[in-house]
C-alpha cells in the first residue's frame, strides 16, 4: 500500500482532485458526532426562559453569560429541583459550568425567598 499522495499504479493524487470532493471550507460531522457538536451550542434566551419559568432577567442574562449548552442548564435546574434524587442516582457533583449556573439558580432562590 503506498503512502502520501501515490495512488495505486504510480498515479499520483492532485490537490485539485481532492478539493473538487469537498468544498474548500466545509464541515464533516460523523454521524456519532453529531449529537456532540448540537450540544456544544448555548443556550438562548428563549430556550433559557422555557427551562427556567419563573426566572427574572438578570439571572436569565447571567445564566446565557455563562456560555453554558441547552443541557448543562437542563442539568443544573434538576440540580435545584431535588438535589436528593441526583445524588442518589450516583451522579457526580456538578462543575464547570454546571456549577456556575447552579450557583446562579441557587442565588436566585435565596433572593425570592428573602423578598417574601
Amino acid at each position: 500500500m503506498a503512502e502520501g499522495p501515490h495512488l495505486r499504479g504510480g498515479r499520483t493524487r492532485r490537490s485539485e482532485d481532492v478539493s473538487a470532493l469537498r468544498p474548500q471550507n466545509a464541515w464533516i460531522v460523523l454521524p456519532e458526532l453529531a449529537e456532540e457538536v448540537a450540544m456544544t451550542d448555548s443556550v438562548t434566551r428563549a430556550e433559557a426562559a422555557a427551562m427556567l419559568g419563573a426566572a427574572d432577567e438578570q439571572t436569565l442574562v447571567d445564566v446565557i453569560a455563562t456560555g453554558a449548552t441547552k443541557a448543562e442548564v437542563a442539568e443544573a435546574a434538576a440540580w435545584v429541583a431535588n438535589d436528593e434524587a441526583m445524588l442518589n442516582e450516583g451522579r457526580p457533583l456538578p462543575t464547570g459550568r454546571v456549577l456556575q449556573v447552579l450557583a446562579i439558580l441557587r442565588q436566585h432562590e435565596e433572593e425570592e425567598a428573602t423578598e417574601l
